[in-house]
């Protein structure tokens, strides 16, 4: 299997992309055999953090279909953390809220980009789970959902 490592510019992709169009994923995003996160995981309090998304990355395909992780930058904790979403771009998915949570305008029926959250900032909702390493169980932390930097736990009850 032929593997091929993608670097992203933000800058440059910026340059090359025309206001408002779409460029298929697969141009970006491809998979590699190479690691961008280690296997310590992390583990911060649970709560709400500013971040910065870093990182898009193709993995391999889950249960339903092909699938990506969005690394962020939780600057606050110095730490980077991911969220896993299939590539389902439909309005309603984890793929599409993921999109208009970082500020994008998502708009059915058109291809995006994923590399176009590269240095956009949201909130992250970051939670506790729990891992079987060498038979022992460990706990770390992962993105359980972004939203708009402007919103709040308060008002997401609404």
């Amino acid at each position: 299997m032929k593997t091929k490592k993608v670097s992203y510019s933000h800058m440059a992709h910026k340059e090359q992309t025309k206001i408002g169009e779409y460029k298929k994923m697969e141009e970006k995003i491809t998979a590699t055999m190479q690691k961008s996160i280690s296997f310590e995981k992390p583990r911060i309090p649970e709560g709400w953090y500013d971040c910065e998304c870093i990182e898009v990355k193709k993995i391999s395909d889950g249960q339903y279909g092909e699938r990506i992780i969005i690394v962020s930058r939780i600057e606050e904790q110095k730490v980077d953390l991911g969220k896993v979403v299939y590539l389902n771009l439909r309005e309603g998915t984890a793929a599409t809220e993921v999109i208009q949570a970082f500020g994008i305008n998502f708009v059915e029926g058109k291809e995006f980009d994923f590399s176009e959250l590269i240095g956009k900032k949201a909130r992250a909702v970051v939670e506790d789970y729990e891992y079987v390493l060498d038979g022992e169980k460990k706990h770390a932390s992962t993105v359980s959902k972004y939203k708009k930097l402007n919103q709040t736990e308060v008002e997401q009850v609404k």
